[in-house]
């Protein structure tokens, strides 16, 4: 399953930087602190499906991108 996380936090991370948005930006979309927002991202932790949703929503990606 861990693999699973870091594979999706990989994902997470380079369609932000691809759309040229900051972690700033991304958590305050998500409604979460920066600093939970890069743990998602670093894979340190498992990422809510409501954050992903928001992000894909929010950004215009199809959230099934991410997994």
């Amino acid at each position: 399953m861990e693999q699973q996380i870091i594979e999706i936090a990989d994902r997470l991370r380079a369609i932000r930087e691809t759309l040229d948005i900051s972690p700033e930006k991304a958590a305050n979309v998500c409604d979460i602190p920066v600093t939970d927002y890069l743990k998602y991202e670093s894979g340190e932790a498992d990422i809510p499906v409501s954050v992903l949703h928001r992000m894909a929503k929010y950004f215009g990606f199809d959230i099934t991108t991410l997994l």
